[in-house]
């Protein structure tokens, strides 16, 4: 969690961030990691179209979780 968005850019380059990487304003830390459960990053999770949390923490992308959405998105 960043709370600046220099630090937040920084940190996407240093640590090659892919895939979308959202930044709120404010100091939502306390907010996220107690509604989400945050325990370590990266922190995934799968958002369905409604913007209702479909999944909580699932597998990494590199795990195969591509498959899964796919099984997802064709329902």
């Amino acid at each position: 969690m960043e709370t600046q968005k220099e630090s937040w850019i920084k940190s996407l380059s240093r640590f090659n961030v892919e895939g979308i990487n959202l930044f709120a304003m404010g100091n939502w830390e306390n907010n996220l990691i107690n509604s989400y459960f945050i325990s370590g990053f990266p922190h995934y999770a799968l958002i369905d179209k409604n913007g209702n949390v479909y999944s909580n923490n699932p597998n990494r992308p590199s795990d195969g979780i591509s498959e899964y959405i796919i099984k997802l998105l064709s329902k």
